[in-house]
């Protein structure tokens, strides 16, 4: 977004109006007064919305990382220097790369479940490898039950819990 192709020079350009928006954008955020949800809603303001709505968060945190706004071109996993004109500076993008990297907070770890039986064992009946899932009853007992995954096919085989497997 900001970028208009030009089929004359077979390159893209800056948009007249869209590209000073974004512009806009990043000194806005740059400036740490703002959220992602404040620069959609600023965004919306000014005309860019996806079906009549501001954009996601999602979509403009890729906006305000993503590296052709400085020139760059990414080609099979590797960044180049593109051979269009930039919107913005490198000094402004690192300015909000270092603010995203102030407000973000991490990721919480889900949590890591130790099933003993799968990775090595395979169903009777088609093949299928065993996997594993928790279970939970009204009394708030968890229980471990294994099954076949069925990737092979239709498989008739039914779950079995832990303790049928440890006895």
């Amino acid at each position: 977004f900001g970028y208009v192709n030009n089929p004359k020079t077979r390159n893209i350009e800056p948009h007249p109006t869209n590209s000073r928006i974004i512009v806009k954008a990043f000194k806005e955020y740059a400036k740490g007064t703002h959220t992602l949800g404040t620069i959609a809603d600023f965004l919306a303001d000014h005309g860019i919305t996806t079906h009549g709505k501001p954009p996601a968060k999602s979509s403009v945190a890729k906006m305000l990382t993503h590296r052709v706004y400085i020139g760059f071109t990414h080609h099979k996993g590797e960044w180049y220097d593109g051979s269009f004109a930039p919107i913005i500076s490198p000094t402004l993008f690192e300015a909000v790369q270092k603010m995203l990297a102030k407000k973000s907070r991490p990721r919480k770890q889900t949590e890591k479940y130790q099933f003993p039986f799968t990775g090595f064992a395979r169903c009777g009946e088609c093949g299928s490898m065993i996997t594993a899932q928790y279970a939970t009853n009204r009394f708030g007992t968890k229980y471990t039950y294994y099954r076949c995954t069925k990737k092979k096919g239709v498989c008739h085989q039914k779950y079995l819990s832990a303790f049928g497997l440890t006895s």
